[in-house]
């Protein structure tokens, strides 16, 4: 993980295999201690998936990450930062990681706005 950047755990794709079923494991076991420990430290008294998982990539809490990963390159699966505030596209996304966006009725809108939601009425 290049330094001060974190990843992204919105959008990702696992193998189905031993090493990442035990990380996953280890790390689904690890979420209420690490919440009451960090949950004076947090802006909203919570200690959420993302924070963790990067807590645990970069190093500051020690579980083995004996797992093979990397980060989709932006030009295939782009984030919604690029994609609707700095409309940087390739033209060849598959996926758009609506994030950078709060709420649902926001995300819709974004969506909405560049004809990449298909699922009929907003009220759906």
């Amino acid at each position: 993980l290049p330094t001060g950047q974190n990843i992204c755990t919105g959008f990702f794709y696992i193998r189905n295999n031993e090493q990442v079923k035990k990380f996953l494991d280890d790390y689904i076991s690890i979420i209420p201690r690490m919440k009451e420990i960090e949950k004076h430290k947090t802006e909203w008294k919570e200690l959420h998936d993302q924070a963790l998982m990067n807590m645990i990539f970069d190093g500051r809490i020690n579980l083995n990450t004996n797992v093979k990963w990397t980060t989709f390159p932006t030009s295939i699966a782009t984030n919604g930062h690029l994609y609707f505030s700095l409309n940087e596209t390739s033209e060849e996304e598959v996926v758009i990681h609506c994030n950078f966006a709060v709420g649902k009725r926001d995300k819709l809108n974004r969506l909405k706005s560049k004809d990449l939601w298909f699922m009929g009425d907003s009220n759906e």
